[in-house]
């Protein structure tokens, strides 16, 4: 390795575990055991958000799925009606021919 190489990782190194062992680095006000700190109140305001978002995301999926079922329970007659429609059509329109044809 280069010379310069070298000290680019020495430094580096030397950055990394400065800020690594740094007092303000070990741990949050939370895990000291301050709860009343403005910082665990801030997070427990993001860990509840984050409950309400993922919570709805959910519930607006089921609720979606719910949707589609009734639906579909509420039109199933339709479409079969609509496809029984549909084979007699094509039955209508290939009989003629097929008899031209003998």
């Amino acid at each position: 390795m280069k010379q310069s190489t070298k000290q680019f990782i020495a430094i580096a190194m030397t950055m990394l575990l400065s800020v690594a062992y740094s007092p303000n680095a070990m741990a949050c006000a939370t895990c000291f055991g301050k709860t009343d700190d403005p910082m665990a109140h801030g997070m427990n305001a993001g860990i509840l958000t984050l409950l309400i978002v993922i919570t709805l995301v959910i519930l607006s999926f089921f609720a979606f799925m719910a949707y589609l079922l009734v639906r579909g329970t509420k039109y199933s007659g339709v479409m079969e009606k609509r496809a029984e429609e549909i084979r007699l059509e094509m039955l209508r329109t290939s009989a003629p021919s097929a008899g031209a044809q003998s």
